[in-house]
């Protein structure tokens, strides 16, 4: 028999190295706890710092002083292991409110760890200011390792109010567009009072161009002196000075007085009329209403405002404007001071009626041609400086209804047919006429700057119902018209020694108004007389077209010739 060997002991056998992941794990926990340990009393003192700093709460956060007074808690809790001494609150005020506080903030408090104590408030509104923020310093000692130290923190309180649109709705309702002084408007304020007071509408403030007035009564009520300044009769009555027109006085507004209750709506009429002047142009009308909130022991004064477009003008105006095709009335007067002149000129009064010649300044009307935009600018520049330096300094800026009837007026009546007629006598002083004896002639001669030395013209025309040839002095210039004045030759009578005098004026002077002048102071002692032409049965003078002059000679012949008296 044999015997059998045993086998040697495998330490790394499956049997023993199961025990060896159980001390791992042990070891890991240790490890763990270990650094646990550590972390918490690492944070351990930053927390116990935290929980010693008392807290301080206001209740509620914020208030609302619409009303007239809140009521309010400040709680400071000590969460510390030691006592707070000589607490004080101190608050912070905007001067909008009066703060009570029970007990008083001039009190020292004292509050054990783990305590609390609350100061009541009670805020009462005195002033307009009803919104902003109070904000309330709180100091105390504490003890700190047998250490006192002071210390301070802070905390604010929200104090919130109705605005303006929240107690009052204020809107404007009217059907004024356009003002002028001849229509006046009126303006409805609807005040409607949305809170639970009563509120006292004080005054209404208007504000707008100073040539606009507002009242509480009816503005359209005049004067017999303010009308006939600044109605129809303006331009007759001239009661207007030219002194600067001043606005309305807007110093204070205008008072109302009207009570308003809760939930109630009151209507508040404003009448609105521009003066006689006006500046033409779109503008705002601001309507300020100052009104008071609460009861007559404590009231709380408040505005609010509302605006209006509107656009202020003349009465007509625009209508002739758009009629006569004209950008600004300031070129009014020199347009119609043209069209009259144009208008008498085509009816030819106090004209030849053989002169068929168009307006100089002829146009259309559908446009306007430069050169009568040029003279019609220039008589308006003129016409406005007189005016302005005359009757209204203010024409430029402000005018009325009363200044556009007496440009009107005076451009068409005085300056328009007044202006045609005086010109037309300047140009008949000039221009030869049938009635016309030889010294007239002479005098107008010279009025022309013609001297006695006259050209002469070769006409064709007829003469005793026939056609003929003749040669005839030309008494006019060159001008714009298609006619022009010829005339025969004159014959001068006298004895021999006026004769003498009178060939020394005319061969030594040459001056047709001279001699003029002389033939009228010797009367009867001269004879002037026209001479017949050589050609044809033509004597004295004649209007004619342009068109049957046949040629014009330069040859400087004298139309005066002599004869002695026997």
């Amino acid at each position: 028999m044999g015997m059998q060997k045993s086998r040697p002991h495998n330490l790394d056998t499956p049997t023993n190295s199961s025990h060896l992941p159980m001390i791992c794990r042990i070891r890991t926990i240790i490890l763990s706890l270990f650094v646990a340990i550590v972390i918490g009393m690492i944070i351990s003192p930053v927390s116990m710092a935290a929980e010693t700093a008392p807290v301080v709460e206001i209740v509620p956060s914020s208030v609302d002083l619409s009303s007239e007074k809140a009521e309010v808690l400040i709680i400071m809790r000590n969460s510390s292991i030691s006592d707070l001494y000589d607490v004080v609150v101190k608050p912070f005020n905007d001067a909008g409110y009066t703060i009570e506080s029970d007990p008083p903030f001039s009190s020292k408090q004292q509050i054990i760890s783990g305590g609390d104590f609350a100061w009541k408030l009670k805020l009462l509104k005195k002033g307009m200011n009803s919104q902003g923020t109070i904000y309330f310093q709180i100091k105390y000692i504490i003890d700190d390792k047998n250490k006192k130290k002071l210390k301070i923190t802070y905390k604010s309180l929200e104090v919130k109010g109705h605005s303006n649109e929240d107690i009052v709705d204020i809107t404007m309702n009217t059907t004024i567009e356009a003002l002028d002084h001849q229509h006046p408007g009126i303006v409805y304020l609807f005040v409607k009072n949305k809170s639970s007071q009563k509120i006292t509408v004080d005054e209404i403030s208007p504000s707008g161009p100073s040539f606009i007035n507002f009242c509480k009564e009816d503005c359209a009520q005049e004067t017999k002196a303010e009308k006939l300044s600044s109605g129809w009769l303006s331009f007759l009555s001239f009661l207007k000075t030219g002194s600067k027109r001043e606005g309305a006085d807007r110093s204070t507004g205008i008072p109302i007085k009207k009570e308003v209750f809760p939930n109630k709506t009151e209507v508040i009429p404003i009448n609105v009329k521009t003066q006689a002047s006006v500046q033409p142009g779109e503008y705002l009308l601001i309507f300020v209403t100052t009104f008071k909130l609460g009861n007559s022991d404590s009231t709380e004064t408040r505005n609010l405002a509302v605006i209006k477009n509107v656009k202020v003008g003349v009465l007509g105006e625009t209508a002739v404007l758009k009629l006569l095709q004209i950008p600004s009335c300031i070129f009014m007067p020199g347009f119609l001071i043209l069209i009259t002149w144009r208008l008498l000129w085509n009816l030819k009064l106090s004209r030849s009626k053989k002169d068929t010649s168009p307006f100089p300044l002829e146009f259309n009307q559908s446009l306007l041609n430069a050169e009568f935009w040029v003279v019609a600018i220039t008589i308006s520049i003129v016409v406005i400086a007189l005016y302005k330096k005359i009757y209204n300094p203010d024409i430029l800026q402000q005018y009325g209804l009363g200044d556009l009837v007496i440009l009107w007026v005076s451009s068409v009546l005085f300056l328009g047919c007044g202006g045609y007629y005086c010109v037309l006598w300047f140009v008949h002083r000039r221009t030869p006429s049938l009635k016309d004896n030889p010294v007239t002639i002479l005098k107008k001669l010279h009025r022309q700057g013609f001297s006695i030395v006259l050209n002469t013209v070769k006409v064709k025309d007829k003469t005793d119902d026939k056609e003929s040839e003749y040669k005839a002095f030309l008494l006019q210039p060159k001008s714009y018209t298609e006619t022009v004045w010829i005339g025969s030759q004159i014959l001068i009578k006298a004895e021999a020694k006026i004769l003498e005098q009178i060939r020394k004026i005319i061969d030594d002077e040459n001056d047709a108004g001279k001699l003029a002048k002389f033939l009228e102071k010797k009367g009867k002692k001269v004879q002037a007389d026209w001479q017949q032409s050589g050609e044809g049965s033509f004597f004295g003078v004649k209007e004619i077209k342009r068109e049957k002059i046949i040629q014009e000679f330069k040859d400087d012949v004298k139309i005066v010739t002599t004869e002695v008296i026997p």
